[in-house]
């Protein structure tokens, strides 16, 4: 039995039911990038912007180790940013988590934790949006890992 059929009372089996959790909160994510990237092909951008700041701003420290920014503020106009509202702070360890697993995929390594943070700037033009990225160490004594 497939995990997205019913069983035998006509329920969803409970497979099924963490499948469409997952797809809600999937679903819950992309519309809440897509209220600030608009249209769908902008949000995919942006992640791959924040993906190109890691893949161009290395710096290679020994055999293994190649540290990337891990700072990283997207300016939006301000008419976008309003529109996220209390949305934006949500939104930001979305974007993180991306940066994360793209690292992982590379082997690179953070200085401190990840961090996305979206900012209005009156700069820049209705439907655009810019990056910028910064290394940031890890404050002496805190508990988050840099790696």
């Amino acid at each position: 039995m497939a995990a997205h059929d019913p069983d035998e009372a006509g329920q969803p089996s409970a497979m099924g039911k963490m499948g469409n959790v997952e797809r809600v909160m999937e679903k819950w994510a992309a519309d809440l990038v897509d209220r600030v990237f608009r249209p769908r092909r902008e949000s995919v951008e942006v992640v791959s912007t924040l993906r190109r700041e890691c893949d161009d701003n290395i710096m290679i420290l020994g055999r293994g180790r190649t540290l990337v920014p891990n700072a990283f503020t997207v300016a939006l106009p301000q008419e976008s940013h309003r529109e996220l509202g209390s949305h934006a702070h949500q939104l930001g360890p979305v974007l993180a988590a991306k940066v994360r697993d793209h690292a992982a995929s590379h082997s690179y390594v953070f200085a401190g934790p990840v961090t996305v943070t979206l900012e209005p700037d009156p700069t820049v033009d209705t439907g655009g949006y810019r990056i910028q990225s910064s290394i940031v160490p890890a404050r002496p004594g805190s508990r988050e890992s840099a790696g």
